[in-house]
């Protein structure tokens, strides 16, 4: 089946991001979340290098994730992540896979993943279910999980880079990133109801991150790695290495 409205999906620099995309950017950003101010919106778009457009059939943005690429070593192992900031899709278009698939041309070409002699990571942060129950879609192991525990060593990781990427703001004993003012999910997007909390995804999210609704976020950590990939990003990511 072909998916409903198709986007096409453009990587670009953020620096050469026109006015009137950083304009739809922010209104799609108004549109979903409350206390989101023009400056913020600036300071967090200048953090990023890269940004991922997706674009309808008119040319205009119909969602968009920003994204930036960090290092570390920990315990004598070179680490590099792939940080995604503000992701949003409009609703008409959720069902889309422009995204994950240009999140993975990204890796294959930008980030340089095919190449570099680095354990590769995607940390992530969850302002609500939705961006959380992308993981098992597409990961067959991710931290936090409603059924395994955090290995020391990942756990570390996502430590080091969340104490590294938002300081204080980051409380390492519940894994939650709590920056005053911040923009949250408007009411009735992303609202956990009883029915969502049937999904024990949803349900574990819900109970990790209980301040959602004021824009907590939970910090997450999946492994790039190939044996980690589900069969279908894996052959969307062997699709883009191989050209």
């Amino acid at each position: 089946m072909s998916e409903p409205r198709l986007l096409e999906a453009e990587i670009t620099p953020t620096s050469a991001l026109a006015d009137g995309d950083r304009r739809a950017m922010l209104a799609l950003m108004h549109h979903h979340f409350r206390d989101c101010d023009e400056a913020r919106f600036a300071r967090d778009l200048a953090e990023k290098p890269w940004a991922i457009l997706l674009r309808g059939a008119d040319g205009g943005v119909a969602g968009f994730s920003t994204l930036d690429v960090m290092e570390a070593t920990i315990d004598g192992r070179a680490v590099r992540a792939v940080y995604s900031g503000d992701t949003i899709i409009d609703a008409a278009h959720r069902a889309t896979t422009a995204l994950p698939r240009a999140f993975l041309r990204f890796l294959a070409r930008q980030a340089g993943l095919a190449d570099a002699p680095a354990e590769w990571f995607w940390f992530y942060v969850c302002k609500g279910y939705r961006t959380y129950r992308f993981l098992p879609v597409f990961y067959h192991r991710f931290y936090p999980h409603p059924d395994l525990s955090t290995p020391d060593f990942e756990g570390r990781v996502l430590d080091t880079l969340a104490l590294r990427r938002f300081g204080p703001d980051y409380d390492p004993s519940t894994g939650i990133v709590r920056v005053p003012g911040d923009y949250a999910l408007r009411e009735g997007v992303g609202d956990v109801t009883e029915e969502r909390l049937q999904d024990p995804y949803v349900r574990f999210f819900a109970h990790r991150n209980p301040g959602w609704t004021r824009g907590e976020e939970l910090v997450c950590l999946a492994s790039l790695a190939r044996d980690n990939l589900r069969p279908k990003p894996l052959a969307w990511l062997d699709r883009e290495v191989n050209g």
